[in-house]
């Protein structure tokens, strides 16, 4: 325990902080102002105590932005009473102001906590936002569900006179002729919907998991079809098929690139015009040659299974089909060549 006068002389003359007295007796900040409150010596307030303390540059700073803040808000303050002040003062403008309050309609209640029932019901926050944006695909199609199920057996209406004419209107809408700038507008925005990514994505999870039949999977590989021949593009021919287009015109034989027979969903590498010969160039590891894969994955086996279809149906339209690996058309080209003269002969 110190005496009074050596702690006074400390706080008040010497102007030291309890820190500093605690850091100088080897106590911590508590015990010196447990003595200070025995001897019922009075500290000092925060202003008092931080006053010809150095500063730092970065407090400097942030005084001058919080005091010039403080400033601008006034001023702004100032200007906006001014002008408050003198639109009031004008009588004209006061009596139509208080007109308008009277017949002003009051005000809907305010919810604080929104419940998820309550933003369902009033719109809430989902407002200009589809089911999809909103809750996402998931949560989205279990709501969509749900009210198809709540809405079965169940006859809608009777509706109002103003819901009959939307419906009117809605349904010669669907029925009218499209002028031209109106089919041109509608073509820019399917163009500007198409065009993103996310309105891609949302289409195809849509169609997911669906059945499709055959005729609608035979137009898909149709419409793929005009597109690789149309726009190349991205698309391109894998090494060995271009080393099996170098051997054609060596021999000067003529034929199709990627030919499609009709009844087969398939569309085969080459095709020899006016002959019944296709050719199929088979990559060593997708389709699994036996010289380079003892054992074969479960890709591997599927693609077999697929190419032993694809020959059983060519033989069925009454076509030869002649297979040849990567690896002989690359290291082997001179028994290629021997193969095709035997089959199909030169300068075709």
């Amino acid at each position: 325990m110190i005496s009074k006068e050596i702690l006074e002389d400390y706080y008040i003359q010497k102007r030291f902080t309890l820190k500093q007295i605690g850091n100088l007796l080897n106590v911590s900040d508590a015990t010196v102002l447990r003595w200070m409150q025995k001897y019922n010596i009075s500290t000092r307030s925060k202003s008092e105590a931080n006053k010809g303390k150095p500063k730092s540059e970065e407090h400097k700073k942030k005084l001058k932005v919080s005091s010039f803040v403080r400033w601008s808000r006034k001023e702004e303050h100032e200007k906006t009473s001014k002008s408050v002040k003198k639109t009031m003062a004008d009588p004209v403008f006061r009596v139509n102001f208080l007109e308008a309050q009277r017949n002003r309609k009051p005000p809907r209640p305010h919810k604080k906590n929104w419940s998820d029932t309550s933003r369902e019901k009033i719109g809430g926050p989902r407002r200009e936002k589809t089911y999809e944006e909103f809750y996402g695909m998931k949560k989205a199609s279990e709501i969509k569900r749900k009210q198809s199920k709540s809405r079965e057996g169940k006859k809608l209406g009777p509706h109002s006179e103003k819901t009959k004419e939307q419906i009117s209107i809605t349904k010669r809408s669907q029925h009218r002729k499209y002028t031209e700038e109106e089919k041109n507008l509608r073509r820019i925005r399917s163009k500007q919907y198409w065009a993103n990514l996310e309105n891609r994505k949302m289409q195809s999870n849509k169609l997911k998991g669906k059945p499709k039949s055959k005729e609608t999977k035979e137009k898909m590989s149709k419409s793929a079809l005009l597109c690789i021949q149309n726009n190349p593009g991205p698309f391109k021919d894998t090494k060995p098929e271009l080393k099996m287009k170098e051997i054609l015109n060596e021999l000067n034989i003529s034929f199709k690139h990627q030919f499609r027979v009709e009844g087969i969903n398939h569309n085969f590498d080459f095709h020899i015009p006016n002959t019944n010969i296709l050719i199929e160039v088979d990559g060593d590891y997708f389709h699994g040659n036996s010289k380079k894969f003892s054992k074969l994955n479960w890709r591997q086996e599927k693609i077999r299974q697929k190419d032993k279809e694809n020959e059983e149906l060519a033989t069925k339209f009454g076509f030869i089909l002649l297979r040849f690996w990567e690896d002989d058309i690359i290291n082997n080209t001179e028994e290629v060549k021997m193969k095709l003269i035997n089959f199909i002969g030169g300068e075709k």
